[in-house]
C-alpha cells in the first residue's frame, strides 16, 4: 500500500501541505505498508537553537536518514507553524521495536504512518500554538482516508512510547498527553467538532530540501548545506563554534562549500545500545556534568537506545 494521494487527502481537509520532492515514490528499499492500522506520533528531538526562522529543521533528515537509521524516517515532518511536509508514500523507518493492537511484533513500519513534530522533547516544553491546533485536524484527516474500513475500537493513533519496547519517551509534553490528543481528533470525528467550520490554514514556509544526500557514517551529527549558506552561519545555526566545525571536518576550506555538502558537527547524538551516559561523555570529549546540564531531567544511571543526547 503506497499513499500517493495523501497530499490530497490533507489539503481537502484545510491543512497547508509541502510535497518534497519523490516523496510519492519514496519508501525503505522501495517497499510499501502492508496495510494502514494507524498513525504513530512522535517528536524530532531537535534542539531549540535550530527552530530560529526554520520551520522543519529536521526535514532533510527524515529524507535521507541518519547515521544510525537509513532513511526515510517518517512520512510526514510536522513544522511549528503546522505546516505539514511530505517525506513518503511508502515504507518508513519510524517505529522501531515493538508492539501494539492488531500490529505484529516490531512491524510497526508497516502498518502505521509515522508523524515526525518538530520539538526539542525535552522541559520546558515547546510546542506551538500552531500544532496543538493543527495536529487534530491532521490526524482525524488521516483516520478519515485510510482507516474507515477498521473498527473503531482498531483505528490506532498512538504515540511511539506507547508503542516501543525500546524506552521512547515521544511525543513528550503535549498537552494532556496522547490521551490529548486523541480526544481532540475524536472530537473532530464523533464529536460537537466535526460539524465545525473548517480549519484556518497555516502560512506556506519554502524549505529547500536536496534529495538524496548520501549520510556520512559515524555518530557525529551532521547536516548538509543549503544554496547560500557560509559555514559561520551554519556554525549560528546549530549553535555550534566555528572552531569545532572545522576540528571534525579536516580539510574543509571554510570560505568555500556547496549545495550538497555534508558537515559533520557536535550538537547532539543518539544512544546506541549498550551506551551509558560516561561512555558518551568520554567519546565526545565532553566532561559529564556538562552533559547533565545540556540535558534537564535526564536520569544519569538510564538512557535508552535511539535516545537523543544534547552535546552543545
Amino acid at each position: 500500500m503506497i499513499l500517493s494521494n495523501l497530499a490530497n487527502v490533507l489539503r481537502d481537509a484545510g491543512l497547508t501541505v509541502v510535497e518534497t520532492a519523490g516523496w510519492q515514490n519514496r519508501g525503505f528499499l522501495g517497499r510499501d505498508l502492508i496495510a494502514m492500522r494507524g498513525v504513530a506520533w512522535h517528536h524530532t528531538a531537535t534542539n531549540r537553537a535550530r527552530f530560529n526562522g526554520n520551520d522543519a529543521p529536521t526535514l532533510q533528515m527524515c529524507i535521507d536518514g541518519r547515521p544510525d537509521v537509513a532513511g526515510p524516517l517518517c512520512n510526514i515532518v510536522f513544522g511549528r507553524n503546522g505546516t505539514v511536509y511530505l517525506v513518503a508514500a511508502g515504507l518508513a523507518n519510524h517505529a522501531g521495536a515493538g508492539s501494539a493492537a492488531g500490529i505484529p511484533t516490531d512491524m510497526g513500519n508497516y502498518y502505521l504512518l509515522g508523524i515526525e513534530m518538530e520539538s526539542s522533547g525535552i522541559a520546558p516544553w515547546d510546542w506551538t500554538e500552531d500544532q496543538i491546533r493543527v495536529a487534530p485536524y491532521l490526524g482525524a484527516a488521516i483516520e478519515r482516508a485510510y482507516l474507515r474500513s477498521l473498527p473503531e475500537e482498531q483505528r490506532l493513533q498512538i504515540a511511539h512510547y506507547e508503542y516501543s519496547s525500546q524506552g521512547k519517551i515521544d511525543p513528550a509534553g503535549w498537552p494532556g498527553g496522547m490521551d490529548g490528543l486523541r480526544a481532540s481528533i475524536n472530537s473532530l470525528l464523533y464529536g460537537d467538532a466535526a460539524a465545525a467550520d473548517p480549519m484556518p490554514v497555516a502560512v506556506p514556509v519554502p524549505v529547500p530540501v536536496t534529495p538524496n544526500t548520501p549520510a556520512p557514517s559515524g555518530r557525529i551529527p551532521y547536516c548538509t548545506v543549503d544554496p547560500g549558506d557560509t559555514l559561520a552561519g551554519i556554525a549560528q545555526q546549530f549553535s555550534v563554534p566555528l572552531d569545532t566545525i572545522l576540528a571534525y571536518n579536516p580539510g574543509l576550506n571554510p570560505d568555500v562549500i556547496h549545495p550538497g555538502q555534508v558537515i559533520y558537527l557536535l550538537d547532539h547524538c543518539f544512544v546506541d545500545p549498550g551506551d551509558t551516559l560516561a561512555g558518551i561523555a568520554d567519546q565526545f570529549k565532553i566532561p559529564l556534568d556538562r552533559i547533565i546540564a545540556l540535558n534537564p531531567g535526564i536520569d544519569p544511571n538510564v538512557i535508552h537506545p535511539g535516545q537523543a543526547i544534547f552535546l552543545q
